[in-house]
């Protein structure tokens, strides 16, 4: 890509070696100021020299100084010598850089000429020495050449210094002056000079053309002069001073812009060129914002705080339209408010690029006078005055203004003279103003600014001057300042006057005019959050509706949440009363089956006892038979001593009751105990029965219906709980969307309140940027009457402020504007103390806050300014400038806006794309930044953060309502040039002017690119259209070719009025109906080629017409060619026949 520094530095080459042009050769009789080229093998007089034919001709033969058809006038010439060969030198330096560039297309156009040096001789031949300008494009190829013969065939970023310049053109002027100064110039002397220059220079004579030199002559009026005396040698003691148009002139010579692009280059490698600069040189916004697509970055940009608090009192009260609000509110936004950067503006033909610029210098002024009117005193804006320069025994003071008012000068600039000057212009003329605000006519400055609109008007504000090129400052200054002293009541005011003189009676005091600004702010700041108050609405209201939706959704969800909770909580309260009740059957089952045991084992219990006690009982009733038997039985000692006894009968039936009882004892005893045991038995069952009834044991026995039953009741109660949570979340909700559905009325309310008051066109919604294109284009968001009058009082409130401040400064800005006339008239020094010339500018710009000039003259116009040192730079018409041309300015500048239009005309670049491409790649420079293939509009455009792709073009903040031309012209514009993104509107026109039209005339027979045929339909037509009441100056005859445009003005003779021109000259201007007479070389397509290369030729030329357009050519032949076929698409065809009949009729 290259870095800052070797892009400027790369820009400075091509500069460098760019040839400017002189005057073609016209050397007929009857031409009012001829032009003549003088041979190198001829030995013809020159044209001051008795026997050329402008003398014999063209010269009064008494005093041949004087023009034959006017003795009030006299001939001045200017000298264009060294003539070179543009294509061998170009040849030549493709060769030394040795790069191939097939990628790189060459133009093929033949280049026209320059010459090595200029000057001017007076009326009688005679060398005007201080006149003498040297060619930086013949320097600069003849110090590569000596560069190439040292070897030296690598370029780099100085290998071309404006010191060494400096230094040949001293060298060059003693040479010059010694030689010539005060003779007469001939053949003879001239080219003596000129082998020496060559060979100065290091310039081949194969670089010279035949012709030794072209003669301009011009006219000037006859001064009085003291008459010249003769020495010696020929020359003469005094000659005629210089004419101030052959200066201007021959100053073109040299590339005016070689100067500041060396300051550039030197800040740029350190890093000192500011941000808007940086941009423009490849610091990139990290992405495009589409506003056309990205609609919440749009809708931000139109809240109302986002507008500026003031705007321009439009005529007819007009609004901005919805693309023109976007860029105001952008740039004032982003490069306002001590912001600074750089912004690209899209503006396409009728679609109020200058409506824009107003409300965005009206934003300015407004913001600004904020600023002024904080101060308790004018005077207290300034410090402590002190000495700027002296020159002899004058000396001038200044006053250093405070820092805070230093960046609010605008500076209009373009490339085009008409368009700087059209732009100043139209900003203060009273016509374009509402008339209900007044014209003014109580500012004491409004005098002043209706002198400096001169023949196109009355102002209403002293709000712009033209400047640039000395003529303009000169001129400003003597209608602004004058000479500070009044020679009699009658001569008009100037600013000492008013200063100077009594206070006007209809200016407020400081104080009031602060008060009743701050009164209009107020005022439109009560508007301005009424707006925003519906605004904040309207971007609510849909998320507020969005929300009660959602919210009643929830609402239902959560109900039938609610119900089916409710109705699982019913189900889980069944369970559980089903679960208690086995439970409890359980529980009763088991006691009942337990207290059967326990019954069971009682009577068992009792019937063991029973038994028991008959066991004991029995057991009682053996043993008393036993303790009877025994006791009825023999003795023991009998026993034991009478075994013998044993045998008795007694004994042994004894004995054997004995044996019986004891056994029936035993069995009793066994008895017993059983039933002990048994008893003890029956006794633990009933224990054990007992046991088994208590509460434990029984909850035990139903512990699994009890388990059932304690789950179902937690699930009861997580139901019910479930429940309560559903039913809270459901009451929360609900109250949510009433809230919402208060916001919401309340909402309603404020819109409908604002629309009731304004009415529904101005109250817009996010839905505005998804409407169709020309709905939402032709959309003022927000731009009702009441609103809108705020806005302009605060405006005209601010002018009112700026006047009483202007009245009480006082000295320090007296001495101030003295101090900048100085500076315009060019007798301020070179070298100012810092902070003077700011404090200068700044003080003028209290008083005229925009002044315009074109680049050429930007340079030299604020050669004193640093960077960003000038608040905002307005370019116009920036398509046609050369990225390089506002490079300078650009630097200057904190806030650039940057305007244009890609589609128009582009830069005139006269070195080729091929030796551009070997320049830039000796540099490392890409070819995005060949002045050939770019422009100041496409490189502000890739800068700019918010815009639009148009086509497959991204460009910055387009302008898309288009208000000039009525049908086709629209229509064909839009397709051709853009991709049909425009809308239209302008009303239909209630014209009974018969239609556009394509006048079909074949190209028969043709004197190279003009067709007479064509030239004799025009003639017709402008016969037809003058008697169907079109004035001739509704009328413009137009064609691409200079031949044809010089046969045309020849057919416009015969109708004052009517202007001819090529299409490059009409850009800028309109007309009711525009001629374009397409001509063209019918055996040679390069022409037509060249004209439809890119849509713009075609593009301006039919945007010029604002009710018709007729185009007379041959239709079959330019329909082949890319977008003149879309044009004879729209446009009705009339043949030869059709269009006799018509003009016949």
């Amino acid at each position: 890509m290259g870095t800052p520094s070797n892009i400027v530095a790369f820009w400075r080459l091509v500069e460098w070696l760019t040839p400017t042009s002189f005057p073609k050769t016209s050397p007929k009789r009857d031409e009012r100021e001829p032009i003549y080229d003088i041979r190198t093998d001829s030995k013809d007089d020159l044209p001051w020299q008795p026997d050329h034919p402008h003398t014999i001709y063209r010269c009064a033969q008494a005093s041949p100084g004087i023009t034959e058809d006017n003795h009030r006038e006299k001939w001045a010439y200017g000298i264009y010598a060294g003539l070179i060969n543009i294509n061998t030198a170009r040849e030549e330096i493709e060769s030394w850089l040795g790069e191939k560039l097939n990628h790189v297309v060459r133009d093929e156009r033949q280049p026209l000429g320059t010459s090595a040096v200029g000057f001017q001789v007076d009326s009688a031949g005679c060398v005007i020495a201080e006149t003498l300008v040297l060619s930086s494009f013949a320097w600069a190829f003849g110090a590569l050449r000596k560069q190439a013969a040292q070897g030296r065939t690598t370029l780099h970023a100085n290998a071309l210094k404006s010191e060494d310049f400096a230094d040949a053109n001293g060298v060059v002027y003693d040479r010059f002056a010694s030689e010539l100064s005060g003779a007469e110039l001939t053949s003879e002397n001239l080219y003596r000079f000129l082998a020496w220059l060559f060979g100065y220079l290091g310039l081949a004579t194969q670089t010279l053309t035949p012709t030794i030199c072209r003669v301009q002559c011009v006219r000037r009026p006859v001064t009085n002069t003291t008459p010249a005396t003769q020495t010696d040698n020929g020359a003469h003691t005094q000659t005629e001073p210089p004419s101030p148009r052959l200066t201007a002139a021959l100053e073109m010579l040299n590339s005016l812009f070689l100067d500041d692009l060396a300051l550039v280059q030197h800040n740029a490698e350190s890093g000192d060129i500011g941000e808007a600069l940086a941009h423009y040189l490849g610091k990139r916004p990290p992405r495009h914002i589409d506003l056309r697509k990205e609609h919440q970055e749009a809708w931000a940009l139109l809240a109302p705080v986002a507008y500026p608090p003031g705007r321009w009192p439009t005529k007819n009260r007009y609004p901005l339209v919805f693309s023109q609000q976007l860029a105001v509110n952008q740039a004032l936004h982003s490069l306002g408010g001590g912001g600074s950067g750089l912004m690209a503006v899209n503006g396409p033909p009728g679609t109020g690029k200058t409506t824009l610029l107003k409300d965005i210098v009206a934003g300015i002024i407004i913001e600004r006078a904020q600023i002024l009117a904080r101060f308790s005193s004018p005077s207290d804006a300034f410090g402590k005055s002190r000495p700027a320069w002296q020159s002899g025994e004058w000396r001038q003071f200044f006053a250093p203004l405070d820092a805070s008012l230093l960046n609010f000068g605008i500076v209009v600039a373009s490339s085009n003279n008409g368009a700087v000057e059209n732009v100043t212009l139209e900003f203060p003329k009273a016509a374009d103003v509402d008339p209900e605000w007044g014209d003014r006519k109580h500012s004491p400055f409004t005098e002043i600014g209706s002198r400096l609109l001169g023949d196109t008007g009355e102002a209403w504000s002293l709000l712009a001057a033209c400047l640039g090129k000395s003529k303009n400052k000169t001129a400003f200054a003597d209608a602004f300042w004058g000479w500070e002293q009044k020679k009699s009541e009658d001569d008009p005011v100037h600013i000492p006057d008013l200063l100077k003189g009594p206070r006007p009676a209809n200016v407020p005091g400081w104080r009031q005019a602060v008060a009743s600004f701050q009164k209009a702010l107020d005022e439109e700041q009560a508007c301005r959050y009424e707006r925003q108050h519906v605004y904040q609405a309207v971007t609510t209201i849909r998320q507020i509706e969005q929300d009660i939706a959602a919210l009643q959704h929830r609402e239902q969800t959560l109900a039938a949440e609610l119900a089916q909770a409710e109705q699982q909580r019913a189900n889980a309260l069944e369970r559980q009363d089903e679960h208690k009740a086995t439970l409890e059957q359980a529980f009763l089952g088991v006691k009942s089956e337990r207290e059967a045991v326990l019954k069971s084992a009682e009577r068992d219990l009792e019937s063991q006892q029973n038994y028991c006690s008959a066991a004991e009982h029995s057991l009682q009733g053996v043993q008393q038979q036993l303790e009877h038997c025994r006791e009825d039985g023999p003795s023991t000692v009998k026993r034991w001593w009478s075994k013998w006894l044993r045998t008795l009968s007694s004994v042994k039936a004894w004995q054997n009751t004995l044996r019986m009882l004891s056994d029936q004892e035993v069995a009793a005893r066994q008895q017993v105990s059983e039933s002990l045991k048994r008893k003890a038995l029956a006794l633990n069952a009933c224990n054990h029965a007992e046991q088994q009834l208590n509460h434990s044991a029984l909850s035990e026995a139903v512990a699994t219906e009890r388990q059932q039953y304690q789950r179902s009741e937690a699930t009861t109660k997580e139901a019910a709980k479930h429940c309560e949570q559903v039913r809270t979340q459901l009451t929360q909700q609900q109250a949510a969307r009433a809230t919402a559905e208060k916001k919401a009325l309340a909402a309603y309310q404020t819109i409908d309140t604002y629309c009731e008051k304004v009415g529904h066109r101005y109250c817009v919604t996010p839905d505005l940027l998804t409407e169709c294109p020309k709905t939402k284009e032709l959309a003022s968001p927000w731009a009702d009457p009441e609103w809108e009058s705020a806005r302009v009082r605060v405006f005209l409130a601010a002018l009112d402020l700026h006047d009483a401040f202007v009245l009480d400064a006082g000295k320090p800005l007296q001495n101030n504007l003295r101090g900048m006339m100085q500076l315009l008239r060019g007798k301020a020094p070179n070298e100012l103390p810092e902070g003077v010339a700011e404090s200068l500018w700044s003080s003028l710009f209290l008083l005229v806050p925009v002044v315009s000039t074109t680049f050429a003259s930007f340079g030299r116009q604020f050669a004193e300014l640093g960077r960003e040192s000038l608040g905002w730079l307005m370019v116009d018409e920036a398509g046609q400038a050369a990225p390089q041309q506002s490079a300078g300015a650009l630097w200057r500048a904190k806030s650039a806006l940057v305007v244009g239009d890609p589609l128009q005309l582009t830069p005139v670049v006269t070195v080729p794309d091929r030796l551009q491409g070997s320049l830039a790649e000796s540099l490392g420079v890409s070819m995005e930044w060949l002045p050939g293939s770019t422009s100041t509009q496409a490189l502000a455009d890739q800068a700019s953060l918010y815009g639009s792709t148009i086509g497959t073009t991204w460009v910055g903040a387009p302008l898309l309502v288009h208000r000039r031309c009525d049908s086709p012209m629209f229509e064909i514009c839009n397709e051709v040039a853009y991709d049909n993104a425009m809308v239209h509107g302008k009303p239909c026109s209630n014209s009974s002017l018969f239609e556009s039209a394509w006048v079909d005339v074949p190209a028969e027979q043709a004197d190279g690119h003009w067709v007479p045929n064509e030239g004799r339909a025009a003639k017709a037509l402008i016969e037809r259209l003058i008697e169907q009441d079109v004035t001739a100056d509704d009328i413009f005859l137009i064609s691409p070719f200079r031949a044809v445009v010089k046969k045309l003005h020849q057919v416009a003779a015969n109708y004052p009025g009517i202007k001819a021109g090529t299409i490059h000259t009409v850009q800028g201007k309109e007309a009711k109906v525009v001629i374009l007479v397409l001509g063209g070389n019918p055996q040679k397509a390069g022409a037509k080629d060249w004209a439809s290369a890119t849509p713009n030729l075609l593009n301006v030329a039919v945007s010029r017409a604002k009710l018709r357009l007729f185009v007379i050519g041959a239709r079959e032949d330019w329909a082949r060619y890319p977008y003149f076929g879309n044009c004879a698409e729209w446009l009705p065809t009339l043949s030869a026949d059709s269009f006799q009949k018509m003009v016949i009729s």
